[in-house]
């Protein structure tokens, strides 16, 4: 079985499709989710709707936190604020239910998933665990390989014997080894802060573990156009420009 993993989708409904209909061409018959489905974006019910509908098991992120905390949200950009209102207020009665019924982790196929930093933080990022911090992740959880977001960039972080490396993670295909730990940073689906404006997520094989980092190009003018009409702050739109 094929895996495609995305994550901080942030309700860019013409993201979504674009990375689902590339990853059915590749012959992904599994998705995941790792949260911030909404937040920033146009479209938080029509993209939640796909996600429900297709049955993607997806984890709970900050953004759908914040949905129920209201102390969360005070902590976020006003960029931020803004949209996760306008989500409040724009998503079904369902929607909310399925919302908070999120996990803050997963375990499938020997792998773990999980928005921020394992094994189920929903609000750390990754990237910031730094020495001592870092290595007692890994002792945190047993997969040898986990999936996460948060950073809205690809990356990859290797543990061999104590010893760790991080890396971007450049697109194309990247072979795994079983003697070695690894943490995947999926990029984001609907906000890339790399260097592409492309939606990004990830391709797993875990009977080979080979992973395949995707960027797909979509309709980006077509987002814009929704951001302003809602009137959005002008720097959400600059971001995919």
């Amino acid at each position: 079985m094929k895996f495609a993993i995305v994550s901080d989708i942030h309700a860019n409904l013409e993201a979504l499709e674009a990375v689902w209909n590339d990853a059915l061409r590749l012959g992904a018959e599994r998705f995941i989710c790792l949260g911030d489905a909404v937040g920033y974006g146009p479209d938080p019910q029509e993209v939640i709707s796909r996600l429900a509908i297709s049955h993607t098991l997806t984890v709970r992120g900050n953004h759908e936190q914040a949905i129920f905390d209201p102390h969360l949200l005070r902590r976020m950009s006003h960029e931020a604020v803004v949209t996760l209102r306008h989500t409040a207020n724009s998503i079904s009665p369902a929607t909310r239910l399925w919302m908070s019924t999120l996990p803050r982790s997963h375990v499938e196929a020997g792998a773990r998933f999980v928005h921020g930093a394992p094994p189920q933080s929903v609000l750390r990022y990754f990237t910031q665990c730094k020495g001592r911090e870092l290595n007692s992740r890994f002792s945190l959880y047993s997969e040898t390989v986990c999936f996460t977001g948060h950073t809205h960039l690809q990356t990859i972080t290797r543990e061999q014997k104590g010893k760790i490396l991080s890396s971007l993670l450049f697109e194309g295909r990247h072979q795994l080894s079983r003697k070695v730990r690894h943490v995947v940073g999926v990029g984001s689906g609907g906000q890339p802060r790399g260097d592409g404006k492309d939606a990004e997520y990830v391709l797993w094989a875990p009977d080979n573990n080979e992973i395949q980092a995707r960027r797909v190009p979509y309709d980006r003018e077509a987002t814009i156009k929704k951001l302003e009409d809602l009137k959005f702050p002008a720097t959400l739109s600059a971001l995919l420009r």
